[in-house]
């Protein structure tokens, strides 16, 4: 009778033990599921998912300043559908930045773009670029970036589309799009599919969309901060979120 009682309470401990890594397993699972279980439309331009042993299509520098970082394989913080590595900007001193650059090959006169970001902490109340596009002569077509403690804004052509200020939460995953059109003379963003404002008041000196950076970039002062990036895409028509 003695055995049987030790086993029951046993049997007690273990269960519970079993259960959370069972969940824990399948948790893990989850954060890693392979982007090809879910719907993504791909960029024909730009397709990046961070899952090669370094970048899967992005060929230009990095730039990382003093106490800054970039990695391209990090595993923290996935995205689900996003495969098992995502792409890790930190910046960790005031002045410097942690980007990654590319060149989509030429020049495209309309283009739309998709990627997704999660922060991990306030960054303060200065404006901390995330992604910018130039045409082929370098001249900035528009940013997105993250100022006034959360507040996430574009700028076209230096000027910031006035909209409903959006206050971004951290610690979640969130997707954005955008669309710039020199022939029709218009930008759109989108966050979470809905839209947060247009512009049709582009440079005219701007000529398209050639050169790309993902990751904290300067603008005014630089604060610190942790970013991670997933399922970067750049297109010829809408792509929509992954599913």
């Amino acid at each position: 009778m003695k055995k049987l009682i030790l086993i029951f309470i046993a049997l007690l401990i273990a269960i519970p033990c079993f259960a959370r890594s069972v969940q824990d397993a399948h948790k893990s699972v989850i954060a890693r599921m392979n982007v090809a279980s879910c719907t993504r439309t791909t960029g024909t331009y730009l397709s990046e998912g961070f899952e090669d042993a370094g970048y899967e299509a992005m060929t230009g520098a990095e730039t990382v300043g003093a106490s800054c970082s970039l990695d391209e394989d990090s595993t923290t913080n996935l995205y689900i559908c996003g495969g098992a590595q995502n792409l890790e900007s930190v910046s960790a001193a005031d002045g410097y930045e942690a980007i990654k650059y590319h060149d989509i090959g030429a020049e495209q006169a309309t283009t739309y773009g998709r990627f997704y970001f999660y922060v991990v902490t306030s960054i303060g109340s200065t404006t901390k670029n995330i992604f910018a596009c130039y045409d082929t002569s370098w001249v900035n077509a528009f940013n997105i970036g993250i100022v006034d403690n959360g507040s996430l804004k574009a700028y076209v052509s230096g000027t910031e589309i006035t909209y409903d200020e959006l206050i971004i939460s951290y610690d979640t995953w969130y997707y954005v799009e955008w669309k710039h059109d020199i022939t029709g003379n218009s930008f759109e963003w989108w966050v979470d599919g809905v839209s947060q404002g247009t512009d049709s008041t582009i440079n005219a000196s701007v000529t398209g969309i050639e050169h790309v950076y993902i990751g904290w970039k300067k603008a005014a002062d630089q604060n610190t901060g942790t970013i991670y990036f997933d399922l970067l895409d750049i297109h010829s028509s809408q792509l929509g979120a992954v599913k």
